[in-house]
């Protein structure tokens, strides 16, 4: 490979939109697959009672964590905090396959703790690289990237699961099977988080540099997150986020409930 071909590869890997793409791509693995297997009724074989209590302790833990989360991604940088967060999904798509296959509940819990406290990261650096890193003019263009990419994970994890069990003989359950792939995808979402730039290396198209956050603290964190809870366009904004999050959690346990009954 010579100069030149290294150096239009260089400008591709630290562009905005390989970052978004990237972004995106993780986000597919992740909550995508998440939503997947949600829309299963916890996995098709859980009773309400555990998916309930998986659902409890993912958002139970989301809702503390995402007061942490965003000091976290400023002390270890928005890459390794997605990373994290990446990682700590997986495990409830395992405990999904663990419960369906073996009726095993513990690890479906664990899972589903660190499934929130994955959340929590995840949710909080991938919209600020999202956001950040792309200049204010693309901005709402890549945005729409990275949810148009994040929004194929349901799609893609419900159409292996029609093709995978569309012919079962056990009606209200679906087969080991699904999982191992719904799994794999969801392993793939921290090696895809690797591949992001730090802020301070990404090539903007205008030549602009990402603003980014070099140090903080505790104390910092808490002033800041204390100024935003006195914010009133924020406050105005939790109602909407109660009503947009309410129904995911009421879709899953209905989906419970009429997975047993069929």
């Amino acid at each position: 490979m010579d100069a030149m071909e290294l150096g239009r590869f260089a400008q591709i890997y630290r562009s905005c939109l390989f970052q978004i793409v990237i972004v995106g791509l993780v986000a597919f693995c992740e909550p995508g697959i998440w939503t997947a297997l949600n829309n299963l009724g916890a996995g098709g074989n859980a009773s309400p009672m555990l998916n309930n209590a998986a659902n409890a302790l993912t958002y139970g833990l989301m809702s503390v964590g995402c007061f942490l989360a965003g000091g976290v991604s400023n002390k270890i940088t928005a890459k390794w905090t997605l990373f994290l967060g990446a990682a700590f999904y997986t495990p409830y798509a395992a405990g999904l396959y663990c419960n369906n296959r073996y009726g095993n509940e513990w690890f479906l819990l664990l899972g589903a703790a660190l499934c929130g406290i994955g959340a929590s990261l995840l949710w909080a650096s991938e919209a600020a690289i999202a956001v950040g890193y792309p200049e204010e003019e693309k901005r709402g263009r890549y945005v729409g990237i990275w949810m148009g990419i994040r929004q194929m994970g349901p799609l893609v994890g419900g159409s292996i699961s029609l093709a995978l069990n569309i012919n079962t003989a056990h009606a209200g359950k679906v087969t080991y099977k699904t999982y191992l792939g719904l799994v794999a995808i969801s392993a793939l979402g921290a090696p895809f988080a690797l591949l992001l730039s730090q802020p301070q290396k990404v090539i903007r198209s205008n030549g602009t540099k990402i603003p980014y956050m070099k140090k903080t603290s505790l104390a910092i964190e808490a002033r800041a997150i204390w100024k935003q809870l006195h914010n009133t366009y924020m406050l105005l904004l939790i109602p909407i986020f109660l009503a947009g999050q309410f129904g995911v959690t009421y879709q899953g346990n209905y989906l419970t409930s009429e997975y047993h009954f069929l």
